[in-house]
């Protein structure tokens, strides 16, 4: 089997710009980070400032720098792809900028290499320019179908001028991106470099800190797990709708809201409905995500990414209108029970877990 590009790099500082819709991003950047420093090669990762407690959690010795990206709001209705085209100027905008401060933090860092997550405007001459990305052939919504050749074109014309893009998926029949990577023929510099989860070589934490004691595992199990994600305001629509339904569970309930910049990663006990946590460390995550009996997200890729690492199944939610989670969710519905955001506001909770089951 050919060796992980990820080890075959060879560089001496390489500056990690992940994208900041959400923390998928970023949280797959993670294991490639650990490979990267266990291998002695400096690592600096540019960010947004609501990355960086993500960071500074995970991988407490890196080099941290700011990296603003483009402040891109979903829509509130499910026309996603009107919102964005609207937003079109602001984007070429923002792809200009990261032209410009890349080449600011590549001479401030003196870094010789760039991993940029989905961000196309982040690469520089005379260094080693990476893209990662799962993103090689968008999915348009059903109006704009006839435009999905022109934007595949489009994308693989960028990805092209990076020297690597590395693709965090597996060669068909094994692929979990799908279409979305393996629709049209492959540009010449892609590497696939395999799903890539925030959990690998991860150890299970004997407890959990909730916000005033610590209990044991065993004690605190939660048999409902829901993790929020994703970029305003469908993060807070989600959240909001996910309180309401945890609230009618009568078993011990946790909802992840999806803010690592709101505090440190502890659980906060509520006298009614479920707990509630910004985020958690990865090691309490997978312990988490491991033994919870049910599990209700969205469908973002680097979600699904770690769901099949972890082997589990659970209830997956696109972001109304983003044709990508809409795909992914429908993509992989014999392994999860993928329903709508209307559904999970309409539908009695117990009826979804019991149809979860019977997958």
């Amino acid at each position: 089997m050919t060796e992980s590009p990820i080890y075959q790099l060879q560089a001496t500082k390489v500056l990690v710009c992940p994208l900041d819709w959400g923390l998928g991003h970023a949280t797959r950047c993670i294991p490639i980070i650990r490979i990267l420093t266990s291998r002695g090669i400096k690592v600096v990762v540019a960010c947004s400032p609501q990355l960086k407690p993500l960071f500074i959690n995970e991988v407490p010795e890196l080099e941290l720098d700011t990296f603003e990206g483009a402040r891109i709001r979903y829509s509130r209705s499910s026309h996603l792809v009107p919102r964005l085209l609207a937003d079109l100027p602001l984007l070429l905008l923002w792809y200009f900028r990261e032209r410009r401060f890349t080449k600011t933090l590549v001479t401030r860092h003196k870094a010789d290499c760039i991993i940029s997550d989905n961000r196309y405007g982040v690469r520089q001459g005379g260094i080693k320019n990476i893209l990662i990305t799962h993103q090689l052939a968008p999915i348009m919504p059903r109006l704009l179908k006839w435009a999905e050749p022109i934007a595949a074109w489009v994308f693989q014309t960028v990805i092209k001028s990076f020297d690597e893009c590395w693709v965090p998926d597996l060669p068909m029949p094994d692929s979990l991106a799908g279409l979305l990577v393996h629709r049209y023929p492959l540009p010449y510099n892609v590497r696939f470099i395999g799903p890539q989860s925030r959990f690998t070589d991860c150890d299970k934490p004997d407890i959990f800190r909730s916000e005033n004691q610590q209990e044991s595992t065993s004690a605190n199990e939660y048999e409902l797990l829901g993790i929020v994600s994703g970029p305003e305001p469908q993060r807070s629509i989600l959240l909001d709708i996910m309180i309401r339904q945890f609230s009618t569970y009568s078993g011990k309930s946790l909802i992840l809201t999806g803010r690592p910049e709101q505090g440190a990663p502890k659980i906060v006990k509520t006298d009614q409905g479920p707990d509630l946590a910004p985020h958690l460390e990865t090691a309490q995550l997978k312990a988490l995500l491991t033994r919870t009996p049910y599990i209700v997200c969205r469908s973002g890729y680097s979600t699904i990414m770690d769901l099949y690492y972890l082997g589990r199944s659970a209830i997956i939610i696109p972001t109304p209108g983003q044709t990508e989670q809409e795909y992914l969710s429908q993509y992989h519905s014999s392994r999860h029970l993928a329903i709508s955001q209307d559904e999970f506001v309409t539908a009695t909770l117990s009826s979804l877990l019991e149809r979860l089951l019977r997958l």
